[in-house]
């Protein structure tokens, strides 16, 4: 994916500390941008930005890169302001082990001039949220903003905008839970939703008693979350081997005709059901691929040299860390009739599914993903009551049932984990080497139980039928040989 380079003047690692002097693409405005250090530890990172100090980047790579008298005084001003950042960072790190985003915030405040008891005073857990927002933004953890953002703004509907340091209790949050469940308007929100939201709120609340922004004892407040999160637990989002080789036949069957052979769809609607269902049954099969990585997936030198019977990708959720997992799998020969159906054309380093579109931003690839998993839910929805299933899957079922059909197959979990991006080794930044532990037969062969074969199928039907041809007493003798070994 194209991406839009700015120029480095100085980079240095201390630590797990990344340290680099760039400009700031965020805070752009008609192609001029700030200069700023950047500060990164673990998943984090912050921007420290020079005051009155804003180019384009070909200016910018100018200063840096050209010698002459009046751009070296720009530089030693760039120099000044990195390396008092970088003292700033030696003598935190000499203190001991902190977390990233008390690090973060320590160092924050020490180069802001900014004593934390004087900012807690005025502090309200609305400036707290929008700190971690803007936290998770720095991240690159937009997915996640998005969801906290949105928890924000339910909390603000719900409970208002004026809500005191002093009130934040296990009653103003069984109180919410209440009005969540119980709105004036809508329908009521499923205790899935109702348990993110809490979740990002209870990340909002720590943060805030970490700051001294709040007194109350932290952990007490969400006893009433833990039984919420009880009830919204996925183990039950599950569709067993029957249910999604059901779905795969009716896929291959390209049928939406109902019974009087009349077709119950316009040809627009019909292609983009078929085409979700694709998206759903591919994504069980690749190890339990979420809709992020499947967007991601491209036609690459691995899909090449593997003879275009295995595909890989780093799972969309771990790519932010240095030790981001890879997930390789086998094409079935059912992902192939769906590849075959709904997939882009195979093009060296082209994308797989027509999801998104190259050089997109990060942030609207979460916002396009987000708006397909909700059309493959709904879609979802239509098919399986059409076909007569009573369940209602969304793709989140993928993993959830790749996992729980290959272990009721007697997979092992080790092979599941793996395959799944749960597994690195130990103590190590790289990632494992799938293949090597893992050959293309037999990951074909365990692969290929998550749905059933048509040809074990015809085979028990002929034995069936050979076995209606005995009589009772070679039946017999026929079960005693069979327990007898």
């Amino acid at each position: 994916m194209k991406t839009t380079m700015t120029p480095i003047y100085k980079s240095t690692k201390d630590g797990k500390v990344r340290i680099t002097m760039t400009l700031d693409p965020r805070k752009g405005t008609n192609g001029e941008m700030p200069v700023c250090v950047r500060v990164r530890i673990v998943n984090l990172q912050r921007y420290f930005l020079m005051p009155n100090e804003r180019y384009t980047s070909e200016e910018f790579a100018s200063i840096i890169n050209e010698d002459n008298r009046k751009k070296g005084r720009k530089r030693k001003e760039f120099d000044d302001f990195f390396d008092k950042l970088h003292r700033e960072i030696k003598e935190l790190l000499g203190k001991g082990e902190l977390e990233a985003s008390e690090f973060l915030e320590i160092l924050t405040n020490r180069i802001n001039g900014i004593k934390k008891t004087e900012n807690t005073k005025t502090k309200t857990i609305y400036d707290v949220w929008e700190e971690v927002l803007s936290e998770l933004e720095d991240a690159g953890r937009l997915g996640t903003r998005n969801s906290y953002q949105v928890a924000l703004k339910r909390f603000k509907q719900d409970m208002g905008d004026k809500v005191n340091n002093a009130s934040i209790n296990q009653e103003l949050i069984n109180k919410w839970v209440s009005r969540m469940q119980n709105p004036k308007e809508g329908k009521p929100m499923n205790a899935t939703t109702i348990g993110i939201y809490l979740r990002a709120f209870r990340v909002v609340v720590r943060r805030a008693a970490e700051q001294g922004v709040l007194m109350a004892e932290k952990t007490d407040l969400f006893k009433g979350v833990r039984a919420v999160n009880k009830k919204c637990s996925r183990k039950n989002w599950c569709l067993n081997v029957e249910k999604m080789t059901r779905l795969f036949r009716f896929f291959e069957s390209d049928n939406t005709k109902d019974e009087e052979g009349k077709e119950r769809f316009d040809p627009q609607y019909r292609q983009r059901l078929f085409e979700s269902l694709g998206m759903f049954l591919f994504s069980y099969m690749a190890n339990g691929a979420n809709m992020a990585d499947l967007a991601l997936l491209r036609y690459d030198d691995f899909y090449y040299q593997q003879e275009q019977k295995a595909m890989r990708f780093i799972r969309k959720k771990t790519r932010r860390e240095s030790d981001g997992m890879e997930v390789i799998f086998p094409i079935l020969p059912q992902m192939q009739v769906i590849l075959d159906r709904i997939a882009n054309k195979p093009q060296k380093g082209g994308l797989v599914f027509n999801i998104i579109n190259e050089g997109m931003t990060d942030e609207r690839i979460t916002s396009v993903v987000a708006c397909e998993n909700s059309n493959i839910a709904d879609r979802m929805e239509v098919i399986t009551e059409m076909i007569g299933m009573e369940e209602k899957p969304s793709p989140t079922w993928c993993r959830h049932s790749f996992a729980t059909n290959l272990r009721d197959a007697g997979i092992s979990t080790e092979y599941i984990s793996t395959m799944m991006g749960h597994t690195i080794t130990s103590g190590s930044a790289t990632t494992l080497n799938y293949l090597s532990r893992y050959n293309m037969e037999t990951m074909m062969s365990y692969n290929s139980k998550l749905l059933r074969d048509g040809e074990e199928d015809k085979k028990r039907e002929e034995i069936m039928e050979e076995l209606n041809g005995f009589d009772t007493e070679t039946l017999a003798a026929i079960l005693k040989l069979t327990k007898l070994r």
